[in-house]
């Protein structure tokens, strides 16, 4: 029979593990050490049938795990560049993510980021439950929390030129997060071949400077990235890529052009180049990155990415510029190899152009 009992408060404690004593009788031990025994034994023909009742969480306390998200399905995100605000809200009602073995259910969460060019990390913290940011990287930010996105946001064109959905799951833990993230980084897995190119051209029709790309996947640690020709992005015929690149006296001052299907920096492209007739090419001079105009019958590389960005998966970032094929060939790896200070956290290069 059952009997209709009375609501009670919240419960403060967690049961850490649920046994059978000597005499028959269901034991639950709680977080903070309290036992609680039940009033009547369970029956013999169920203990004799060496049933064994177990809900151990002690394993999970000490690791603080697991932390994430169980499905992305139910959460959606977004960045308003009006106000610099970031939304996680739920597809339906409510979502929920876990932190230090705790589920915690959300209808909206949102923060504001603060008007300076950077690449931040956006993450639910465990002591409050909290929506926060930082711009610093850690151990602890790997270890202790579950990462929602991140966003590059860029002062002088009032603009977010990196968006990324850093949703990862709970069957990863931290430590092994942290390792992936700082060590691999993205990783390749198909597809995504650079193809359609109008090889030695003289540049008198617009396909010489245009290519396509397929469609493919890469993986940012435990998720799956599928990048789909027409999604978000056109690859295939001509790819549509945006074009990034570095202006100011830091190297890590990124800004990026939209989407077009010439992955060159044009006069009008950029609020920082205007005036010439040739496209750009990417240096720097005396300490202060710049846009240039390629000389004539020169050679300006660019490079191709996939990233984890939720708006533009295929990426080009502009690169210098040399005097011969040879010169560029050689300085396609070693180019790219001194980049520092990327705008994206996750990325795959797929080509130099």
């Amino acid at each position: 029979p059952v009997e209709k009992v009375k609501e009670v408060s919240t419960p403060t404690t967690n049961v850490v593990s649920v046994d059978i004593n000597q005499t028959g009788h269901l034991v639950l031990v709680m977080s903070d050490g309290t036992r609680v025994t039940t009033k009547n034994p369970i029956p013999k023909e169920v203990v004799n049938q060496n049933v064994s009742i177990s809900n151990d969480l002690a394993a999970l306390m000490a690791t603080q795990e697991p932390t994430g998200f169980e499905t992305r399905s139910t959460s959606k995100l977004e960045f308003d560049d009006e106000t610099r605000v970031f939304t996680i809200s739920a597809v339906n009602k409510e979502f929920s993510f876990w932190l230090h073995a705790k589920e915690v259910t959300r209808e909206s969460e949102s923060v504001q980021l603060p008007d300076v060019s950077g690449l931040y990390f956006i993450y639910f913290e465990p002591l409050n439950n909290e929506l926060v940011y930082t711009d610093t990287v850690t151990s602890t930010l790997f270890l202790d929390n579950a990462l929602v996105a991140l966003v590059y946001w860029q002062h002088e064109t009032q603009e977010h030129v990196y968006f990324a959905d850093e949703r990862h799951g709970i069957v990863m833990d931290g430590a092994t997060h942290k390792h992936l993230h700082l060590s691999l980084g993205a990783q390749y897995r198909k597809g995504l071949r650079l193809y359609n190119f109008y090889v030695d051209q003289n540049g008198s029709s617009n396909s010489h400077a245009q290519f396509a790309c397929d469609s493919g996947q890469i993986a940012d640690e435990d998720l799956i990235i599928d990048i789909i020709d027409g999604d978000v992005q056109a690859l295939s015929t001509v790819l549509n890529a945006p074009v990034y690149y570095r202006y100011g006296a830091e190297a890590a001052n990124w800004y990026k052009t939209p989407q077009s299907a010439y992955p060159l920096i044009l006069p009008t492209n950029s609020p920082y180049y205007f005036n010439a007739t040739r496209p750009a090419y990417s240096h720097e001079v005396n300490g202060f990155w710049q846009l240039t105009e390629t000389p004539n019958n020169q050679f300006v590389l660019v490079h191709i990415a996939a990233t984890n960005d939720v708006e533009n998966p295929i990426v080009s970032i502009l690169g210098n510029t040399y005097n011969t094929k040879s010169a560029a060939r050689a300085g396609a790896n070693t180019e790219f190899a001194a980049m520092s200070g990327l705008p994206f956290a996750e990325f795959v290069r797929l080509g130099t152009v």
